[in-house]
């Protein structure tokens, strides 16, 4: 009976022994897996570090990649040389500080222009005012002049420089022929023969009472200078009240667009100084009604 009850305590001391030895190797396993894991968690939280910082901006990522020069990959080098040995290097890393798209980073690439540059950038040349400066260079200019009579009209025309300066100019108008004064004493009875360039004293400024200068373009100006000369062909008499010489300066102001006086048998300042009134003043009214210059009540026009 004894030797039974030996036999049973030395089993279940077998079997203590064996649980123990279970519990034991389950234990080491649960610790080994743990290990690994912790092990596993800490290689992943040094790779995702590794890529922040190598797209963090200031680091050689994204912005010292997308940077003028060779700051980009200077950058790059460096955090290649400061990795650790045999640290992961994911696609995703590679990707972000090596293979960003040329859209992208033209995008975040800063301007290479300087601040004159931008501002001449951004000041566009106005092509109104490229027009405007183009007009400067042609001209048609009504003029009055003093005489021993009641004075003369006549145009001159064509270029002037930028300063107004005239290079190149005609001279058109209409008077009785030759400087002798019987023709112009027939014509305020009958018509004469009339000549249509320059009288004498038209290229004196001295004798200048007023004038009234308009800006053309190059094709206005063509257009004006064709159908001045039509109008000199087209007059060869004179005559004081019926064809005069404010009459042909009126035809020309009328064909040019221009507010023209209605009178025809005015002194010649006189219907310059309106012509002028008319279109450049605020109110267009003419408010010239005697020859201040002609009569001497004002000195010549400069």
């Amino acid at each position: 009976m004894r030797v039974d009850r030996i036999k049973i305590s030395e089993s279940r001391s077998a079997a203590i022994k064996a649980a123990g030895c279970a519990f034991l190797f389950v234990v080491s396993v649960a610790a080994g897996i743990s290990a690994a894991a912790a092990q596993t968690s800490l290689s992943g939280q040094t790779a995702l570090a590794g890529q922040t910082a190598s797209s963090w901006p200031g680091s050689g990522g994204l912005q010292s990649t997308s940077g003028p020069g060779t700051g980009g990959q200077t950058s790059r080098q460096s955090a290649s040389r400061s990795a650790p040995a045999g640290a992961p290097r994911t696609k995703l890393a590679n990707a972000t500080s090596t293979e960003m798209p040329a859209a992208d980073a033209q995008a975040r690439r800063p301007s290479a222009q300087t601040p004159g540059e931008s501002a001449r950038a951004k000041k566009k040349p106005n092509p109104v005012s490229a027009r405007q400066q183009a007009e400067r260079h042609y001209f048609v200019e009504f003029r009055a002049r003093v005489a021993e009579s009641y004075g003369h009209a006549y145009l001159v025309y064509g270029r002037v420089d930028g300063n107004g300066t005239i290079i190149q100019s005609q001279v058109a108008g209409l008077h009785p022929f030759s400087e002798s004064v019987f023709p112009w004493l027939i014509g305020h009875l009958i018509p004469v023969p009339a000549e249509t360039g320059a009288s004498d004293g038209d290229l004196e400024e001295l004798y200048v009472s007023a004038r009234y200068r308009v800006l053309l373009s190059e094709a206005d100006y063509v257009k004006t200078a064709a159908y001045i000369k039509k109008q000199q062909a087209n007059n060869p008499l004179w005559h004081a009240s019926l064809n005069n010489c404010i009459g042909f300066l009126k035809d020309v102001a009328h064909f040019m667009g221009l507010q023209t006086p209605l009178s025809t048998l005015v002194y010649p300042e006189v219907f310059v100084n309106n012509l002028r009134e008319m279109n450049e003043s605020p109110d267009h009214m003419a408010k010239t009604f005697i020859p201040r210059v002609q009569w001497g009540i004002s000195k010549p026009s400069e």
